[in-house]
């Protein structure tokens, strides 16, 4: 298992890096996704680095614009609210693994969308 998640920057196939940031409906992928995030960032046992704000990870993280996540998390996106801090446990490791499984699940939505608006067959 790594700690990095995908990003546009280290998708490991070509495309996602091409893809327009996200809007509008959010998935059923990609709500659980999500979900696991604030989840494991409230916990601390994301592999971000300390004072990450949840907004900016999860925009990055989901491809999509800052203010999709302000409207799904108000309460969370505040400025004022205090940044990532690590805080490791037992369970570090299963929350990981997990969050890949719902990252990767995102992740084959997105390039099943993109294949799908481009035409192309796999």
């Amino acid at each position: 298992m790594t700690d990095a998640f995908i990003t546009p920057e280290t998708a490991p196939d070509a495309g996602v890096e091409d893809l327009q940031l996200r809007r509008g409906k959010w998935t059923p992928e990609e709500e659980r996704y999500a979900d696991k995030i604030v989840e494991l960032f409230d916990k601390g046992c994301l592999p971000i680095s300390n004072g990450t704000l949840l907004k900016t990870y999860l925009h990055d993280s989901l491809f999509c614009e800052p203010s999709r996540i302000a409207v799904k998390y108000p309460d969370r996106c505040s400025e004022k609210i205090m940044g990532f801090r690590w805080k490791p446990s037992s369970s570090t490791a299963a929350n990981l693994s997990e969050v890949h499984v719902l990252e990767n699940q995102f992740y084959d939505r997105l390039q099943a969308k993109s294949a799908k608006f481009t035409g192309s067959m796999d």
